[in-house]
């Protein structure tokens, strides 16, 4: 991502010269963006304090207390996973919450095309690979404010959200369940990156002449 390229010229003195800012693969022909989606928010990725599983517990949890109608969905494993099926447990929204450990890609693609929201509390992203698959899904993204989600906001707007506060998340939630995206945005999106693919592609190209 840029900002890591911005970190190897600033804190370690590499020549822009020589960063290309290679793109990833992301499976965007194989993404089905529904319009008749659940109202569900989605929490993607290893269950770890590098991830920000807890908070995002937190907020969602605070969604559900205020919207019955709204169901939540875990993906994902990893060593907090106990303390979050304690904290589910001990919520009393059990019933419209899922835990469904880790899955293929494949199907973690498919849950997200059935989901509303993903919602994301990472300290820090690189590329952040599950908030664009996530945008080219069609979901709305609320997603904690860190370079990485800084950059990703640029191209992802107005799909993605950034916060900076547990009470803006929530907001954030309520606000993207209670909208639909069109589907014109989100071909936007997609072309966006489209486009910035084909442009790193060449630039590692002109790079091995």
């Amino acid at each position: 991502s840029q900002h890591l390229s911005d970190l190897l010229q600033n804190d370690w003195g590499v020549s822009q010269n020589r960063i290309f800012v290679a793109p990833i693969p992301v499976q965007i022909t194989s993404i089905d963006h529904k319009s008749n989606k659940r109202k569900q928010i989605v929490i993607v990725g290893r269950m770890h304090e590098e991830r920000g599983v807890l908070l995002s517990l937190d907020i969602a949890l605070k969604v559900l207390a205020k919207n019955p109608d709204v169901a939540l969905l875990l993906i994902g494993d990893g060593p907090l996973r106990s303390k979050v099926e304690s904290i589910v447990n001990q919520s009393g929204f059990r019933a419209r919450i899922s835990i469904l450990g880790k899955l293929p890609h494949s199907e973690v693609l498919k849950k997200l095309s059935e989901s509303h929201v993903l919602l994301s509390s990472a300290p820090e992203e690189g590329f952040g690979l599950a908030i664009r698959e996530a945008a080219y899904s069609g979901l709305f993204v609320v997603a904690l404010r860190n370079s990485g989600t800084i950059e990703a906001e640029r191209e992802l707007a107005p799909i993605l959200n950034v916060f900076s506060t547990a009470s803006e998340a929530v907001s954030m939630c309520e606000l993207s369940l209670r909208s639909q995206l069109s589907p014109s945005v989100v071909d936007r999106v997609i072309g966006i990156r489209k486009a910035l693919n084909e442009e790193s592609l060449r630039s590692i190209a002109l790079s091995w002449l």
